[in-house]
């Protein structure tokens, strides 16, 4: 007999708002929800993402191609209200990431270096600071803003605020798994469901969101899936993401280009290939459960493992 699992509902519904934030920061994605014994309810797993095509450098089209049949661009033109947030959270992004490159600059630190220090910075201040009042407002602590201000770079506060906002908001929405004694030694979110790696150095800005999340959430995994792997992809962007790959909480999985073609990608540890036919799934890969079961991800955990093969059903 089937149950009936009423979905544990977030604040706004299906989106997460910070304050001194206009627009929605974190979407719920359809089929990404889990059955939580505890709570004999489904958890929703949070996503973020930004705007399909747009934000993908590495898009192939034609013939074929699995962008060319993109289900997030569809869903874009259905429906203004999420290509608003997707346009918004992109413009913010890509303007932060601009303030990121002047101040690696500015400083002379360069990405990394840069990235290494405010993620050190920003774990001790959610640790000693936030943590313990407890208050999530988007804005740089003064501890921080302090150790800015040495730097002397006026656009660096802005794109720490930019962190703050993202990393802020993830912790709200995970405000279920984390308080459920089942789901938070399994926390998920999955990080693009649409969009990509689009700059260095909006890689690095998301380095310093994935540490402090880390940090936060020791069993926490973030699936990141990405076509920053082919030769029609900028070298930059290729190595941009093959960081953010030795994170320890970060799956990055590198995404097929054609249907039914298991292509290059298939030599990366992590990835994935869509498929026309559910009954034609390729050895030493897996179909997707929530696809197979016309349902939702359950408790399939594949898309997260650092070895994931997964073959995805061609939307209709």
């Amino acid at each position: 007999m089937k149950r009936n699992r009423p979905i544990i509902r977030v604040p706004d519904a299906h989106v997460i708002r910070v304050p001194e934030s206009a627009y929605n920061l974190i979407s719920y994605p359809t089929k990404l929800y889990r059955y939580c014994a505890t709570r004999n309810s489904d958890i929703v797993i949070p996503g973020y993402s930004l705007p399909a095509g747009t934000a993908c450098p590495a898009a192939v089209y034609g013939s074929g191609s699995v962008c060319e049949i993109c289900y997030a661009a569809t869903l874009i033109r259905l429906r203004k209200n999420v290509k608003t947030s997707h346009d918004h959270r992109f413009r913010d992004s890509v303007d932060n990431s601009k303030r990121w490159q002047s101040a690696a600059i500015v400083t002379g630190m360069g990405n990394d270096i840069l990235a290494d220090y405010m993620s050190g910075i920003m774990i001790d201040d959610y640790k000693y600071n936030r943590q313990l009042t407890g208050k999530l407002t988007g804005n740089v602590s003064l501890a921080v803003a302090d150790m800015i201000n040495m730097l002397q770079c006026n656009g660096l506060m802005a794109a720490v605020g930019y962190c703050y906002r993202l990393i802020d908001a993830m912790v709200m929405a995970l405000g279920p798994q984390s308080q459920c004694p089942c789901c938070k030694e399994n926390m998920r979110i999955r990080w693009h469901v649409s969009g990509d790696i689009y700059s260095d150095h909006y890689a690095s800005l998301l380095t310093v969101v994935f540490r402090v999340l880390g940090s936060l959430y020791p069993n926490l995994k973030i699936w990141l899936p990405t076509r920053n792997w082919h030769a029609a992809a900028p070298q930059r962007l290729i190595d941009a993401t093959d960081k953010l790959s030795f994170i320890t909480n970060v799956n990055v999985v590198y995404s097929g280009l054609y249907v039914d073609i298991i292509d290059d990608a298939a030599r990366m540890p992590s990835n994935t290939i869509v498929i026309s036919n559910k009954n034609s799934v390729p050895d030493g890969y897996t179909a997707c459960h929530a696809q197979m079961t016309h349902s939702h991800c359950g408790d399939c955990r594949r898309c997260y493992d650092s070895d994931t093969r997964v073959a995805y059903i061609k939307h209709r």
